[in-house]
């Protein structure tokens, strides 16, 4: 590890020798223009001694450390005793100390330092470059302040650098990127500044305290306060957040999308608590049959699959369980509930109104997942080569008791025996359709698949039925159960 951070100091020294080179050997230009070659700064460094050890060297750095590029308009350097540089579309400019920077409009601009080290600053975000030096451990120190906006900083970690960013309230530092590379967002505006970490870790100081935040966390500070803990981001939204902004839309500010996420960690998968067996079913690993031998556009070709063992929910998720879930997380009510109240003596059918993004919320929340496409038609279909069409046999009618449902509404939960599988899950044909996780065969893109069925438009159990993840010809009907790879005491 000391052999190798020494090879990676020499080579810094090796680099800026040879600059020096150059630029010595540049004639000195009468005035500054977008294109000048770099005055020069005198740093001491003292060598890490090795074996033999080298003598001391005088480094002499180029003041023009690094590059900014205009990717979309309006980018602007600005520089004491000169007038400002405002650049074309993809064109660039050396930048150095004490250079202010301005992206106004929808612009955004990039800022490159020694290739390894890219700052994208999105619009309506002001920074100065504060200092670009060798540190005494060798790093090539580079300091921003972000007056206000948005930026975001990437480095590379076979670099031999580091950046801070200092805004209003808080100095952000990336850590020394040996394992990964660092990546991570900051905005700054009245009246905080926040930051999200992508990938890496970075440390968050203010008032004297410091939080590590790693890839996936966040946090946020307040004028007068210390950092928040790091919480558990949003990636998703992050992500989306910033596609948003390098576009140039109109996006909520990110401090307030941050400060609203869950104050919680990020749990560890490793020791997230297994979930309870009460009221779900075991499904054995095996051999099973999916698909039906009459193949159309809602059914695809029976196929032999194999399944590890599972669990599933033994009844569909009901609205009393659903208002639990809202209750503890603060989701939505469902759509299926007339101005967001559980309506009186429903609390035992199975919720509906349910889009695929909340069958996933309170699966999580549960411990829980979404039963895959295979594993919901196995639950419902049973073992053996040839599994009935419907979980009471092959008969679609059931000997007339089909007739018996409502056709207008749902029925509670496990309370009709005949709609129970071989493997004693209740309801999978009718009552409500449900959402499923990975399906088994092909879907149009961003579309999701319900099964089942619903109260007067009952399917068989191979039946699939895509739909976005939102549909609102579906959703007012839709509703869905949990599975588990493993429970308690199992």
């Amino acid at each position: 590890m000391i052999k190798r951070k020494i090879r990676g100091h020499w080579s810094w020294v090796v680099m800026f020798v040879t600059i020096l080179l150059v630029v010595g050997c540049t004639p000195e230009p009468a005035a500054p223009t977008a294109t000048d070659s770099p005055a020069s700064v005198t740093v001491v460094v003292t060598a890490v001694p090795t074996d033999p050890p080298p003598p001391d060297l005088t480094l002499t750095l180029p003041a023009a450390v690094g590059t900014l590029t205009a990717k979309e308009l309006i980018v602007r350097r600005f520089r004491e005793g000169t007038s400002f540089v405002e650049l074309e579309k993809e064109n660039g400019v050396e930048v150095q100390e004490d250079d202010r920077i301005t992206v106004e409009n929808k612009g955004r601009g990039e800022l490159r330092f020694f290739d390894d080290l890219v700052v994208e600053i999105f619009h309506d975000t002001e920074l100065h470059l504060s200092e670009a030096a060798l540190d005494p451990q060798g790093f090539v120190l580079v300091r921003l302040q972000q007056v206000f906006g948005t930026t975001r900083a990437e480095l590379n970690k076979e670099a031999n650098a580091r950046i801070q960013l200092d805004t209003e309230y808080a100095t952000i530092r990336s850590l020394n990127p040996s394992d990964s590379d660092v990546d991570f967002v900051v905005c700054q505006a009245k009246p905080v500044t926040c930051m999200v970490t992508l990938s890496g870790e970075v440390e968050v100081e203010a008032l004297g305290e410091v939080v590590t935040v790693g890839a996936g966390e966040a946090s946020y500070v307040f004028p007068g306060e210390p950092p928040s803990p790091a919480i558990c981001a949003d990636m998703a939204e992050t992500e989306e957040w910033v596609k948003m902004y390098e576009n140039g839309e109109e996006v909520i500010p990110l401090g307030r999308i941050v400060a609203a996420w869950p104050q919680e960690p990020c749990r560890d998968e490793s020791e997230t608590a297994l979930p309870s067996g009460e009221r779900m079913v075991q499904i054995p690993g095996g051999q099973y049959e999916i698909g039906d031998p009459a193949v159309d556009q809602y059914h695809t070709p029976v196929e032999e699959i194999t399944l590890d063992n599972f669990w599933i929910d033994q009844y569909e998720v009901t609205n009393a369980g659903y208002q639990n879930f809202m209750g503890e997380t603060g989701h939505v009510s469902p759509a299926g509930w007339p101005g967001g109240v559980l309506p009186a003596g429903q609390e035992n059918h199975p919720v509906t109104g349910i889009t695929w993004d909340d069958a996933f919320a309170y699966c999580a929340w549960e411990n829980k997942r979404l039963p895959t496409e295979s594993e919901w038609e196995v639950a419902a279909r049973g073992p053996g080569p040839e599994p009935a069409l419907y979980p009471w046999g092959p008969d679609p009618g059931a000997g007339g008791q089909v007739f018996d449902l409502p056709r207008t509404g749902t029925y509670e939960v496990g309370s009709v025996p005949f709609n129970m599988s071989p493997f004693g899950v209740y309801d999978m044909a009718g009552n409500v359709w449900e959402w499923v996780g990975e399906p088994y065969g092909p879907i149009p893109d961003g579309d999701y698949i319900l099964r089942g069925g619903r109260h007067g438009f009952l399917k068989d159990m191979s039946y699939r039925q895509p739909a976005i993840a939102n549909d609102s010809r579906f959703v007012p009907f839709a509703g869905f159960r949990c599975a588990a790879d493993l429970v308690e005491g199992a």
